[in-house]
């Protein structure tokens, strides 16, 4: 007489499903993938009555994302199985929030600028061309003929009230290890003639006054430094920048001195 030991049941392959920024659909297979957003509300279908494991294949490219794309506990794995987000094969796929500006023009050929139009709101603190990270629209740092006033900024320079898009600009200051910045609520006439930068208060105070200790060794409290003239810069009137120790904000219309190719 013999006893032969119980074979364990094999267990069941996992379900792949798969994605690709051009998806679209609810079959979510290779051949007809979902977008990002379909692949997740069809695996949240699935999770309750799982009876394998799901890995969810994502096609490369870039899938650009209006919005963080979110997964939480509706998006893991039950019944002791799990659900796995990955690479399809040896491919890339890329989750950018960044907003792609095309239908670039020739603004200023002999300083080989191009300009583009983009939607109304629409900000930002980097910019890459042909997937290189490019520089923006600047003046020179740490500018001179500036006195600072409460939360102001003083020059005789008269051609910043000029500018039609104030709150578009951002003063930058680099101290020690802190990266401070601060926007501008508006600029008016100088009590002297001239100019009168006007920094937001309450961001202000909160990197000169409202700080956890004044005496913290590289806190960074005081006066950020003047913004810049952008006479060499890439601005227009659709879009005033400023440049000071660091970054500038552009709306309304993207610059760069830059060729773009393709």
């Amino acid at each position: 007489m013999g006893f032969a030991a119980p074979v364990p049941a094999a267990a069941a392959p996992a379900a792949d499903l798969y994605a690709a920024p051009a998806g679209s659909g609810t079959a979510c297979t290779q051949a007809a993938p979902c977008s990002l957003t379909g692949i997740r509300d069809k695996v949240r279908g699935l999770v309750d009555s799982m009876t394998t494991d799901v890995n969810v294949r994502l096609r490369g490219s870039t899938y650009r994302l209006a919005e963080p794309f979110a997964l939480g506990p509706a998006d893991s794995g039950a019944t002791g199985h799990r659900v796995v987000y990955s690479a399809y094969q040896a491919e890339r796929p890329v989750f950018s929030g960044a907003r792609q500006v095309s239908g670039f023009s020739v603004h200023d050929g002999s300083r080989n600028i191009y300009r583009a139009a983009v939607p109304p709101g629409t900000t930002g603190r980097q910019l890459f061309v042909n997937g290189q990270r490019a520089q923006r629209a600047r003046g020179p740092l740490n500018p001179g003929g500036f006195t600072g006033k409460d939360s102001s900024f003083i020059t005789g320079d008269t051609s910043y009230r000029s500018f039609t898009n104030a709150a578009a600009v951002e003063v930058v200051y680099n101290r020690d290890w802190k990266h401070m910045r601060c926007p501008l609520a508006g600029i008016t006439e100088a009590a002297g003639g001239g100019s009168s930068l006007n920094v937001a208060p309450d961001c202000f105070a909160n990197n000169n006054t409202s700080v956890p200790n004044l005496g913290f060794p590289f806190n960074g409290a005081g006066l950020p430094c003047g913004p810049a003239p952008a006479a060499d810069s890439l601005a227009s009137r659709h879009g005033h920048v400023l440049w000071c120790c660091g970054l500038v904000r552009v709306t309304g219309m993207a610059s760069i001195r830059r060729r773009i190719v393709g």
